[in-house]
């Protein structure tokens, strides 16, 4: 398995920072092996926090939402089998503290949701494409040079000229258009077309994005003027006097997922999503308004409740999985997840109470961030493009762009500070690397935190099928040649949640970003599992998708 520590949007010269955690040996040696050492932690367990008298309909008063306690609900469902060898344990305070450390489960402000591309910007997004595939402006620029100006201008406009003649060869008209005339408008439209659909699809444009963001924050120290604001929701009605759609009654249940597992109940949410999207178009149908674009609006926040629900739900999975087969105390848990420092890589030492908390407050951190990925999209766009003081250093992993982040560090505090208001006394460093060694600039920190569901979607994905493999004829034997599907799961979790937390991220990695590379490390590493042979069994082909796509 290809280890996923490279960041996949950056270009060659942005590599993945590894996390760095100041003092981290302090920070180790201060988490005592013996839970009952921990003080003013105040036997650090998130759950035991909250109280059980934190009610659904409490729960759904603050969030002014009826239907936030069946999502949460309905991501736990347990797709497993027997669960026999675990002790039964009461799970409603783990369930309270969850439910109120998700913000929303769909959080995003509408004027923070992309639009949806039309037929027309797709035809200009294949354009661009095919211009940044060819270019090699990264490759030439990002060198150690005095007086790069000359060279940053000669570049971009190569580039420039790349997509008038794919334009050109595309649409004859359009072209002729473009060479007669000021093109500066179509640039801009081309380069803003992209970066939307980036921050729609993470998955794409992993090979192509970076080139394209450098390219564009050179071009801020230059005359050209290629940057314009990625076109939202709520822009694209202020421009079409429609804002008053936002506020209808019937957008929740028109924009709603369809979570139904059942083919009667998948029914049944259609029909009622379809009656409040015809209300809706009764109502907000205009002469500046069309059907059309009230659909457009309807289906790009469609999108974006679709977008959250699917990269929440792997990281929902893993905190099931450790609330529902993990205990807080020792003596009920089904495997310790004590840890030593020095011990197969670990940079922290924690007793089982104090790793279970930590690895608890860091899915619930990362189960926040997923659910405002796109107002972190926008945050690090505005970062790397309304600036041009960037240095170019050798951070370790090659040459990177240093660059400060103010707007991404608002926003990450931001969610940290609510996430540890409902977590109590929180396990680890606070600290937020950003524009430094470990996290040069926000195209690496984005970066970061998109690979979430790759590295936990396969994981759970494996842990959910153990039993049909159990059953499988094929496969069964190998199934239990590790103990059956429930020990198995049980081993896998367990090596989990020690090793993909152990702070091995360099000096330690108990930082917020350092737990994600921990992470990243446990994945580098699953080849060398003693179960690895099973995650093949089970499909399992990588944490780090396709470049290409």
């Amino acid at each position: 398995a290809p280890a996923p520590a490279a960041p996949a949007t950056a270009p060659a010269t942005a590599s993945a920072s590894t996390s760095k955690a100041p003092n981290a040996a302090a920070a180790a040696a201060s988490d005592s092996d013996d839970d009952s050492d921990s003080g003013a932690r105040g036997k650090t367990n998130g759950s035991a926090r909250v109280s059980d008298s934190d009610s659904d309909s409490s729960y759904e008063g603050a969030k002014g939402s009826r239907w936030v306690p069946s999502v949460v609900r309905k991501a736990f469902n347990y797709i497993g089998g027997s669960r026999s060898t675990t002790p039964p344990m009461t799970n409603e305070s783990s369930l309270a503290a969850i439910k109120k450390s998700l913000l929303h489960p769909y959080f995003e402000k509408h004027e923070n949701i992309p639009l949806r591309l039309s037929d027309e910007e797709r035809h200009l997004l294949q354009v661009l494409e095919g211009a940044l595939t060819v270019s090699e402006y990264t490759d030439n620029v990002d060198v150690y040079r005095y007086g790069k100006g000359d060279l940053i201008a000669t570049q971009i406009t190569e580039m420039l000229d790349g997509l008038v003649g794919l334009q050109t060869a595309a649409d004859l008209r359009a072209g002729e258009a473009l060479l007669d005339g000021n093109a500066t408008e179509f640039y801009q439209r081309l380069f803003e077309i992209g970066r939307r659909y980036k921050t729609m699809n993470p998955d794409k444009m992993r090979a192509t994005y970076g080139k394209m963001m450098y390219m564009l924050q050179d071009s801020t120290g230059t005359a050209m003027r290629l940057i314009t604001p990625i076109h939202t929701v709520s822009s694209f009605l202020e421009d079409h006097q429609g804002s008053a759609l936002l506020r209808s009654p019937h957008l929740e249940s028109a924009t709603i997922e369809i979570s139904a597992t059942t083919d009667d109940e998948r029914r049944k949410q259609n029909e009622r999503r379809d009656a409040a999207t015809r209300a809706i178009l009764a109502d907000h149908v205009s002469a500046t308004l069309t059907a059309d674009d009230v659909m457009l609006v309807l289906n790009s926040i469609r999108d974006s409740n679709s977008y959250q629900a699917s990269n929440a739900r792997p990281v929902q999975r893993m905190l099931f999985y450790l609330t529902e087969l993990f205990s807080p105390d020792e003596r009920t848990s089904a495997r310790s997840l004590r840890l030593t420092w020095g011990e197969d890589g670990a940079k922290l030492s924690h007793g089982h109470s104090t790793q279970f908390t930590f690895v608890k407050q860091s899915l619930l951190l990362w189960l926040n961030i997923t659910q405002q990925m796109f107002s972190l999209w926008l945050a690090a766009d505005d970062d790397l493009l309304s600036r041009h003081d960037y240095r170019l250093c050798n951070t370790g992993q090659g040459l990177n762009r240093v660059q400060s982040c103010p707007s991404v560090s608002r926003a990450m505090h931001g969610i940290l500070g609510r996430v540890q208001a409902a977590c109590g006394p929180w396990v680890g460093l606070s600290v937020v690397h950003l524009g430094d060694r470990d996290v040069p600039n926000a195209l690496v920190f984005i970066d970061k935190y998109t690979q979430l569901p790759r590295i936990l979607g396969p994981l759970a994905n494996i842990l959910d099928r153990l039993e049909a493999m159990e059953k499988d004829p094929a496969t069964s034997a190998y199934i239990l040649q590790h103990g059956g599907a429930a020990r198995l799961r049980l081993d896998i979790l367990a090596d989990f949640f020690k090793s993909a937390f152990n702070g091995d991220g360099d000096d330690g990695g108990s930082c917020i970003d350092g737990r994600l590379t921990s992470t990243w490390n446990w994945c580098s590493r699953v080849h060398k599992k003693p179960f690895y042979d099973i995650f093949l069994l089970a499909g399992f082909q990588g944490f780090d998708g396709s470049f290409r796509a």
